[in-house]
Formats: structure tokens, C-alpha cells, sequence
């Protein structure tokens, strides 16, 4: 009997020692988190105690971190954790805005710093950024200066908003035009024999080339030359106006590559000067009249984001959808329909939310789940305004969301369209067999009971069965889009086939209503809800405290693939949504990477 006592004694004492021990090392973890946190982290709300970092302070604004439609600043972003803690690495589109507004009237801010380099954002995003800062520039008259080792041609867009542009002297400046370029896996999947077997419809929906092609199709060819020359032109008249440059005369500076390094720069007259750091540095203190011996304090925006305010009264209800759509919750980069239909009703049943602008960044996905969202898009539309924003891409499934709205607002660079669907089955039958020695076999009880595998080929009979439902849901998708634009379906169909076009394109051919930004549209749905005095209320499906704390591993994954795989990293994400996405897709073709 002792020797059991003595067994179960030492027992209940290692438990209790392992019990110890874990919320010893959690309280040691967590102590050193909150000390790291106080120590290295400070969000400035609304303004205050700006003046702990210096007499002469500029906001500091990069976008070297991917740009969200809408993301709280997380006090963990910078710190190097083994857990992302609710860190996802990007930076709030409306944070960021609301940022550079507070800016504008703040005292103990001087001036506006770009510090740019690489941008991780779509163009949509960015011009919403640069005309935020011509605000800036208008409703002040601080300074706004930009610098930085390297501009590429998305950089420069930027910065040119600039009162004054300058790159290290041995620096560099990519201004030659815009080239869109897209991989293909044709010759991949016949090395590996997997059977790629493709269900569209429209000559233009383009998503699936990439499967069963080595290059682009003429058809593909001729959208993609037209929507990046127009982006393109879009670009250059915003650029030309800001550097007082004939569009006529920048054109050929790119055309000709006239600027091929940082002196010619100076010389067309894009840039400023060829200074160095401590040169720009120098210039920024003569411009604040300060002496050169003071200091200047950075202050990064992202230490500075302004805090959404709790909103009373009459309000605007903005509802993000952020990324590409799968039916279920949404997580980072992806708009979950459930996740969606709960904001969304939220939104419609707050009885101070006297209208809804729905916020759209997205290339697009499951047909069936922008169906669902749809219906519930225009379920609200019965009971008050809705508005649709497009961000950078609302094409495709984006564009099946925006067409249930009342109106539909876009950015002259916003890309959308995309009318279309289509449906891809792969065959692994002989990558099994003659590449791993994996074969199967199978028992139906009808002819189409393992309709949809993989495993086997598909027949004449299955291919009928699955090209008649992805034409049945384009026809759906034509005759929704119709109702919506107040078209004829036939005329509709002549924009659709799966063509993307830019937002200047689409409002040319009525696919959407009128051209701006967020705050367009947030102005249009107070107009057609008659409200003067209103705040704007953002619906983004809050996420628990628990979840914010553990946040997404994904997050961790992602950096760690980022890393290790290098320029294939765009590839094997390509290939890895193949497995994610199910049934029929209205997703348009985002492979293309516009540069």
C-alpha cells in the first residue's frame, strides 16, 4: 500500500510541477510581451503626445507592407515572435487615409515624408492614397516630400504627387511602360501527365489558359493589351499634371526610354535632384525653416493610425469584402460568404445605418458563393441605399457582389468586368500510375455516381453534364448583371464573355455608374439616403478576442514560403488555390501581374 502511495504522491507531485511550470513560463512569456510592447510600440490616438518624439516631426508613409481594405494596427506587427499574435503584416487602406487627414490639421506634424520603394498595392489603392495627399496639400501647407534608393514604375506614381522628388544619386527609376505578364503550367502538367480539362464560357475568360496553354490566345492578347494601355494612360495624365509635363512629351520619355538613370531623371524633369539621404534631410529642414543642426522625427503611419471612432447618430455602414470568395468564414485574403451575409445584416438591421457602401477588392472565386452574397446584397438594397466601391479588382464574382448595388462606383484604374465563369477537372490517372505506382478502382451504382473524380477519365457524357451547367451559370450570371445595369441581356453579353476592362472602360459601356474613390461613394449613398450629418461606420467581421490574440498561422507559413521559394513563391500559390477552389468559378484572370 505505501509503495502505491508512494507511486500516486510522486504522481500528483511531477503534475503539479508541470502544471507550475507551464503557467510559470506563460507568465514569463506574456511579462516579456507586454515589456517588449511597451518598450517598442506606441499607437498615437487622435494626435496626442506626438510632441514625445521630437520638436519637428513628419509622418513617415511607406507601403512597403501589403495594403488591406481595412486592418487594425496590431501591436505585435514589428515584433519578432514565434506566434503572429493577430500580426498580419499589412497595413489598413482606411487607416491610412484617416491618418494623413489627422495629419493635415495636427501642429506637431510639419510635413509628409514618402519613403518609398517597393509598393504592395493595386493601383486603385494607390491613386486613393495619392489623392488623399493632394488633400493634404490643399488643406495645408506643409510640405510633402519624397525620396528614396529606387522607384519603380508604381513607386513613381506615388511619389510624383510629391512637392518635390528626389533618388540617391547611383538610385534608380523604372520608366518605361507597363508590361503584364502571365505564367503557364501546360508544359509542367504534361511532363507530370496530369490531364487538365477545361468548362468556359466567353472567348475573353482567360483564368483557365494557363492550364492547357503555352502563351496567350488573341483574344486574351487584345484585353490585356487594352486595359493596361488604358491604366496606363490614366496614369500618365495624373503624373503629367502633378510634374507640369506634356502627356505628350512624358509618353515618349517612357516610350523612347529616354530616363535610364537617375541624372536623365533630373534632366526630363521627373525628378527633383540626384541627393543623397543627409542632402534631402537638409532640404526638408530649409523647408520647416528649422536649423540644420536640429533634428527631424519620423514618426512611421503606422504608429500614428488614428483609431476608427465609435460612431452615434446617422451613420453610413461600410462593408468590406477583401480578398477572393469561398463560401464559409473568411480569413485573411479571403472573403468568406457566411462571414460576409452576418456583416452585411448587421449593417441592414442597425436601424442608424441610413445606407451601405459595399467596399470591393476582389479578383473573384466561387460562383456560388457570390450568388449567395448577391441575393443578400440585394435583399438590403430593398430596405436602404447600396453602393458599390471597387477597389483595385472587382471583377468576375467581384463584379457579381457590385452588380445587386444601386450604383456602382470605381476608380478610373480599378480593374473589373470579367463576366464570366468557367470550370476546370483535372485527370490524375496517369501521374498516379506511371509516375507513383498508385492505381484504383472503383464499384457505381449509376453512370455518373463518381462524376467529378480524379482518378479516372472523363467521358464524353461528363464533359456534357458539367459545359451545360457552366453555361447554365453564365447565363445566370448574363441575366442577373442585365437586370442590374438595366440592359438587355443580349446587349450585356457583348461586354461580358469574360473581358476585363478598367473602370474608365466600364463606365464608357455602363458597367458601372460614375468614377471615385471611398469617399465618393460614401458621399453618394448619404445623397440617396438625404443624410447632411452622418458618420461612417466600418462592418469587417470582428473577430474574437482569442482570435486576434493566436491570430492567422497562416501569417507565419506565408512569410516563411515568401522566403524560402523566392520568385516561385507567385507559382506554387497559383497551383495551391487549384486545390481550395470547388464547382464552377467566376474568377477573373488574376494571374496577370501588371508591372
Amino acid at each position: 500500500m505505501s509503495f502505491i502511495k508512494n507511486i500516486f504522491s510522486s504522481f500528483i507531485g511531477s503534475l503539479l510541477a508541470i502544471i507550475l511550470g507551464s503557467v510559470l513560463f506563460v507568465l514569463i512569456f506574456f511579462i516579456g510581451v507586454a515589456w517588449k510592447l511597451s518598450a517598442s510600440f506606441e499607437v498615437i490616438t487622435n494626435g496626442p503626445k506626438v510632441e514625445e518624439y521630437g520638436a519637428t516631426n513628419f509622418l513617415e508613409l511607406s507601403l512597403g507592407k501589403p495594403l488591406a481594405e481595412y486592418e487594425e494596427a496590431s501591436p505585435f506587427e514589428d515584433m519578432d515572435l514565434p506566434f503572429s499574435f493577430g500580426a498580419t503584416g499589412k497595413q489598413g487602406l482606411v487607416q491610412l487615409l484617416a491618418a494623413i487627414d489627422k495629419a493635415a490639421t495636427d501642429d506637431q506634424i510639419k510635413g509628409l515624408y514618402l519613403n518609398i520603394s517597393g509598393i504592395y498595392a493595386g493601383y486603385a489603392q494607390v491613386k486613393e492614397v495619392r489623392d488623399r495627399i493632394i488633400q493634404f496639400k490643399a488643406t495645408s501647407s506643409k510640405p510633402v516630400i519624397a525620396y528614396s534608393e529606387m522607384l519603380t514604375e508604381k513607386g513613381y506614381y506615388l511619389a510624383s504627387v510629391a512637392d518635390e522628388v528626389y533618388i540617391t544619386p547611383e538610385g534608380l527609376l523604372e520608366f518605361n511602360g507597363l508590361s503584364a505578364e502571365v505564367m503557364y503550367y501546360k508544359n509542367l502538367f504534361e511532363k507530370l501527365e496530369v490531364k487538365p480539362k477545361i468548362f468556359k464560357v466567353g472567348k475573353y475568360k482567360s483564368a483557365v489558359e494557363p492550364f492547357f496553354r503555352e502563351n496567350m490566345s488573341d483574344a486574351n492578347r487584345e484585353q490585356t493589351r487594352s486595359f493596361i494601355e488604358s491604366l496606363y494612360q490614366s496614369v500618365m495624365l495624373e503624373i503629367a499634371e502633378s510634374r507640369k509635363i506634356n502627356p505628350v512629351q512624358l509618353r515618349s520619355i517612357s516610350d523612347n526610354l529616354l530616363v535610364r538613370n537617375v541624372y536623365q531623371a533630373v534632366d526630363q524633369k521627373l525628378i527633383d535632384g540626384a541627393w543623397y539621404y543627409d542632402q534631402v534631410i537638409a532640404r526638408m529642414k530649409e523647408r520647416v525653416e528649422i536649423p540644420l543642426e536640429d533634428k527631424i522625427t519620423f514618426i512611421p503611419i503606422g504608429k500614428y493610425q488614428v483609431q476608427t471612432p465609435s460612431v452615434t447618430g446617422d451613420k453610413i455602414g461600410v462593408v468590406i469584402a477583401d480578398g477572393e470568395i469561398y463560401s464559409g468564414k473568411s480569413s485573411d485574403g479571403v472573403i468568406g460568404s457566411s462571414s460576409f451575409i452576418k456583416s452585411l445584416r448587421e449593417a441592414k438591421e442597425d436601424e442608424d445605418v441610413k445606407a451601405i457602401v459595399i467596399r470591393i477588392n476582389s479578383p473573384g472565386g466561387s460562383a456560388l458563393a457570390s450568388d449567395i452574397m448577391w441575393r443578400e446584397i440585394k435583399a438590403a438594397a430593398q430596405v436602404k441605399p447600396v453602393i458599390a466601391s471597387m477597389s483595385s479588382v472587382a471583377a468576375s464574382g467581384g463584379y457579381y457582389m457590385a452588380m445587386a448595388c444601386d450604383k456602382i462606383v470605381a476608380e478610373p484604374t480599378t480593374i473589373t468586368g470579367s463576366i464570366g465563369v468557367f470550370g476546370v477537372l483535372f485527370t490524375l490517372e496517369d501521374f498516379l500510375e506511371n509516375k507513383i505506382g498508385i492505381t484504383t478502382d472503383r464499384v457505381n451504382t449509376g453512370p455518373y455516381a463518381d462524376l467529378g473524380s480524379v482518378t479516372r477519365s472523363i467521358t464524353v457524357a461528363d464533359s456534357m453534364v458539367i459545359q451545360k451547367e457552366v453555361e447554365r451559370i453564365y447565363d445566370v450570371f448574363t441575366k442577373k448583371a442585365a437586370e442590374g445595369r438595366k440592359m438587355e441581356q443580349s446587349q450585356l453579353q457583348e461586354y461580358a464573355g469574360g473581358r476585363v476592362w478598367t473602370g474608365i472602360e466600364a463606365l464608357a459601356i455602363g458597367l458601372v455608374d460614375t468614377l471615385g474613390g471611398l469617399d465618393a461613394a460614401i458621399a453618394l449613398a448619404a445623397s440617396k439616403s438625404s443624410l447632411e450629418n452622418y458618420g461612417v461606420a466600418y462592418f469587417t467581421g470582428e473577430k474574437s478576442f482569442w482570435e486576434k490574440v493566436s491570430g492567422d498561422k497562416s501569417t507565419l507559413e506565408e512569410k516563411v514560403l515568401k522566403e524560402k521559394l523566392g520568385t516561385n513563391y507567385k507559382a506554387f500559390k497559383t497551383l495551391e488555390a487549384l486545390g481550395k477552389r470547388r464547382g464552377v468559378q467566376a474568377i477573373m484572370p488574376f494571374e496577370i501581374d501588371v508591372k
